[in-house]
């Protein structure tokens, strides 16, 4: 059950991003082909990405529970990694270039562990307490 909780943690985690995408592109929220005619929309789905990679910290903790939290932590910066490489060779393909995508990428895993960090500290001071 030791190595499960923070599996589970991270699959519980990611699958807020997972929703995130699919409602932004069911709201019509997707970037077009002409970056300066989508700085809008870039920014909204920036911004949004970030706000979930915090939680996502925090949700993975929380889950993950104590003593497992840093595991949990670096394996969503891991998934969020892979699924960044993923997504720019996907525009690669397409013909676009991937310069946001890697900034949003690289900004989402520098802020997993911040969210990781607030969910941990809160769960200590409520043992202190």
């Amino acid at each position: 059950m030791t190595i499960l909780r923070p599996i589970v943690a991270i699959a519980a985690a990611y699958a807020l991003n997972l929703a995130l995408n699919a409602g932004l592109a069911r709201a019509g929220i997707v970037p077009g082909p002409v970056p300066h005619d989508n700085v809008r929309i870039i920014s909204i789905i920036a911004v949004a990405n970030l706000v979930v990679a915090m939680l996502a910290g925090f949700v993975a903790g929380w889950i993950a529970g104590r003593g497992r939290i840093f595991a949990a932590m670096l394996g969503l910066m891991a998934v969020y990694a892979i699924d960044g490489v993923r997504y720019g060779r996907h525009l690669i393909a397409i013909g676009q270039m991937p310069f946001s995508a890697a900034i949003i990428t690289l900004l989402s895993i520098s802020l997993v562990p911040i969210g990781a960090m607030l969910y941990a500290n809160r769960a200590a001071s409520r043992r202190s307490v």
